[in-house]
């Protein structure tokens, strides 16, 4: 699971100027290791299609790869950096 949080908070952290800009980092992560590419691009349609945030995607990339907790740690780990640099901690 420690795998599965570092890797979204690092790219959470480098999330500037929109969340597509992390697509091929996360891809490059993901593919082929935790999922194969049609999944990855399933999931990415199915972020585009739902509202809010396309950071959303993060809990799928961890549902698909550690079942509902690493779906809920992914999340955690893809806003981390932005909620520790909004409080400044």
């Amino acid at each position: 699971y420690f795998e599965l949080f570092e890797v979204m908070f690092r790219t959470g952290s480098l999330v500037f100027g929109g969340e597509q800009v992390v697509l091929p980092m996360l891809q490059a992560e993901v593919v082929p290791s935790w999922m194969n590419k049609d999944q990855f691009l399933q999931g990415f349609g199915l972020a585009q299609l739902m509202p809010g945030s396309f950071l959303n995607f993060s809990s799928y990339l961890g549902g698909v790869h550690r079942g509902v907790a690493g779906g809920l740690l992914a999340y955690l780990g893809m806003f981390a950096p932005g909620v520790i640099l909004t409080f400044g901690m």
